[in-house]
């Protein structure tokens, strides 16, 4: 599933292609693996309503698979206009991921003018071992420089 995204600002600037990843499965999967230019960042676009399936085919995979050949992760998660939420069973599975991959993030840089996400990572963020930062849409750039340092 290759497609056009638009709304990446690295259209411009290079760092995150406007392609999915090719290897994405071909149904409707809502959290897609973005290519970047950054070595040691693992990127991902949360579109639609993320699911479960999402979190078990794609993050989850990626994560663990990263891991095997490198101490630390570094995250960059973009939930544009297109985001519609977590089903309940993704809130789960990203609660667990998180506590099984606790001290595997170096640097986490969350993507988003959704004030709901933002306000939670404000808030909960300091209490991750990881380092992590909230940027707004417009920040795309700023957000793939601040988590590959």
């Amino acid at each position: 599933m290759q497609q056009k995204h638009a709304l990446l600002a690295g259209e411009q600037s290079g760092n995150l292609l406007t392609t999915y990843a090719e290897d994405q499965h071909e149904e409707a999967i809502m959290l897609n693996k973005l290519k970047t230019s950054r070595a040691g960042v693992l990127a991902f676009d949360a579109i639609g309503k993320v699911t479960d399936e999402d979190y078990r085919t794609t993050l989850i995979p990626a994560i663990e698979a990263y891991l095997k050949t490198s101490e630390q992760a570094h995250l960059l998660i973009r939930f544009g206009p297109e985001f519609e939420g977590y089903s309940a069973h993704a809130a789960a599975d990203d609660a667990l991921l998180g506590l099984r991959h606790l001290h595997d993030f170096e640097r986490i840089a969350v993507i988003t003018d959704h004030h709901w996400i933002a306000q939670g990572l404000r808030m909960f963020g300091p209490l991750m071992p990881a380092k992590v930062k909230v940027f707004a849409l417009d920040e795309e750039d700023e957000a793939l420089t601040w988590v590959a340092w």
